[in-house]
């Protein structure tokens, strides 16, 4: 029976499965001049004799579109050495198809000589399988196709082969070396690692290689996707002037590099693609060349030893998730020319205690800064009209936050559990104050401004607020948005409210305490939840003027 072990791979496995697809624009191992594949060979030339047609038990197949050959489709069997045949049922046998053989266990595989293409995924995850011969005819090798073989240690291409997919002999930590047949006129090999033929583009690095050391050769222009993912064995690469695209992950997960030589200064780098230098955790310093003129999402992303980059470059901004998880970066300056910061794009940077943001920023990403927990104080630009959601939310040292006057929106859980002690927002145009904003926080004093419109649900629960003197012009306020303040005193509910959720000001007595209530208000509006407040725990002032309760706050501090 087909053993389709789809096991919990390691953290490795589990990362690198991003981005399988063949994308335009990158290198995915496809005609190196840029053309298009030439289309494969469909029928059988007059210079084509196929007789073998003995296979294996447990072979499935199905006639292509075309109706002129086979695709082996799937394999039924414990078998561990597998043959295929040329012909079958009078024709060639012409693909191995998607997941055919994934994750069956394979020691030894016979392809034919009139196979041309083997599809994405054919054989992902198969145990056994140490020296792989692709046979000459073969045109198309696909994305992952002989993925996660950690058995694999050789491979031998043939002189007909034209395009080889993204990750095709990925996460194979044992795979050591890659040979071209002589005479293809797309790829070459040098010292086992495969090139485009030019030697421009190099596309794969394997990744059992044992040099601890590397210098990419000097005509090399182009990193491919994936092109040294998962090398654990280097130390040092050095990557030379000429090459101006390093692309999705080509240098990513080097577990032991400690060492990424470019030259700062002198280098034609132009692109450095997603996640480019993801996962590398030797990696103590980054200088971003001058040349630079495209930054990928996530080029740091995991690089946990990763303590301080400088930007020569002038990048108008800072991608998704550029730094996430860099926990020991502590030094960073972000350019002037920098218009906006990336979801996450400092998310979980632990160590950065001190961070300025440019003149010149008018925009911050979804939990941009999330968990930087040394992270004391921060000035927001005057650009900046929004705070999203997390923008600094588990920032546990933040004490201090300067607002701008533009300012007109703060998403949910924006500063929820920061250090903060005093917010001062009477001086921009918020509207709004989204959902656990200030939750769990130390804030004890708050000015809202005059345009505040709406509090969200959670928004300052379990804070230490004494007074609240909300703003004339508020109209809602959710759940539970002053819920546990042990300490809440005296509270100011303008005119203009209309609505207050379910235990907005629930359980903020002390003891046998009461909260005073002050309100112009002459009764409840219809729009007030029965269970906004715990009745018997307050005391409500109606009729009551703004000067009443400031005055009564005064009365209760003097005590």
């Amino acid at each position: 029976m087909k053993q389709k072990l789809f096991l919990a791979a390691s953290a490795l496995l589990a990362f690198g499965l991003a981005g399988c697809d063949q994308i335009p624009g990158s290198s995915s191992l496809s005609t190196p001049d840029g053309s298009e594949t030439p289309s494969l060979t469909d029928t059988p030339t007059s210079s084509e004799v196929y007789t073998k047609t003995d296979y294996t038990d447990g072979l499935m197949f199905e006639l292509n579109e075309a109706g002129d050959g086979y695709i082996v489709t799937d394999y039924l069997s414990i078998e561990e050495e597998v043959v295929l045949p040329e012909l079958y049922e009078g024709l060639p046998v012409r693909e191995i198809g998607p997941e055919c053989f994934q994750y069956d266990d394979i020691t030894a595989i016979e392809l034919p000589i009139s196979l041309r293409k083997i599809d994405d995924n054919a054989f992902e995850g198969v145990t056994g399988l140490v020296d792989l011969v692709v046979p000459e005819g073969v045109e198309e090798i696909g994305n992952e196709s002989f993925y996660y073989i950690s058995t694999l240690k050789t491979v031998s291409l043939p002189s007909t082969l034209k395009s080889v997919g993204q990750k095709a002999f990925g996460l194979a930590d044992g795979f050591k070396e890659i040979n071209v047949a002589e005479g293809n006129e797309y790829f070459k090999d040098v010292n086992g690692v495969l090139f485009s033929k030019d030697g421009t583009t190099l596309y794969v690095y394997p990744e059992g290689k044992a040099n601890t050391t590397y210098d990419i050769p000097k005509d090399v222009k182009v990193l491919a996707s994936h092109a040294f993912y998962g090398a654990s064995n280097l130390s040092s690469l050095t990557i030379p002037d000429s090459v101006e695209t390093i692309e999705e992950r080509a240098c990513a997960a080097l577990f032991n590099c400690t060492q990424i030589t470019v030259n700062p200064t002198s280098s034609k780098l132009k692109v450095i693609g997603d996640r480019a230098f993801a996962e590398n955790h030797g990696i103590s310093t980054f200088i971003i060349p001058l040349s630079v003129e495209t930054l990928g999402e996530g080029v740091f992303d995991g690089d946990y030893y990763l303590t301080s980059v400088s930007f020569l470059n002038q990048p108008s901004a800072i991608p998704a998730s550029f730094f996430e998880g860099c926990s020991k970066l502590a030094t960073v300056s972000i350019p002037s020319t920098v218009k906006s910061i990336g979801a996450d794009a400092f998310a979980s940077c632990g160590a950065l205690s001190i961070l300025n943001l440019p003149a010149g920023l008018e925009e911050i990403g979804t939990g941009a800064f999330e968990g930087c927990r040394s992270l004391t104080s921060i000035t927001i630009p005057e650009k900046v009209t929004a705070i999203p959601e997390g923008a600094f939310a588990y920032c546990n040292a933040l004490g201090r936050v300067d607002f701008p006057a533009g300012l007109s929106s703060i998403g949910d859980r924006a500063f929820t559990q920061t250090g903060l002690g005093t917010v001062d927002l009477s001086k921009t145009k918020v509207t709004t104050i989204g959902n656990v904003v200030f939750y769990n926080t130390s804030v004890s004093e708050v000015k809202f401004p005059s345009t505040l419109t709406s509090i969200g649900d959670q928004a300052f629960q379990n804070t230490t607020l004494v007074n609240v003197e909300l703003n004339e012009g508020l109209k809602s306020i959710g759940e539970w948005a002053f819920g546990d303040i042990a300490e809440l005193k005296n509270v100011y509910l303008p005119s203009t409210l209309e609505s207050i959720a379910d235990c907005a000001f629930q359980y903020n007595q002390i003891g046998d305490g009461v909260v005073n209530y002050y309100t112009p208000l002459t009764a409840i509006p219809a729009g007030f939840s029965d269970k906004w407040i715990v009745e018997e725990a307050a005391n409500i002032h109606y009729g009551s003027s703004l000067s009443e309760y400031q005055a009564a706050v005064a009365a209760s501090e003097a005590e």
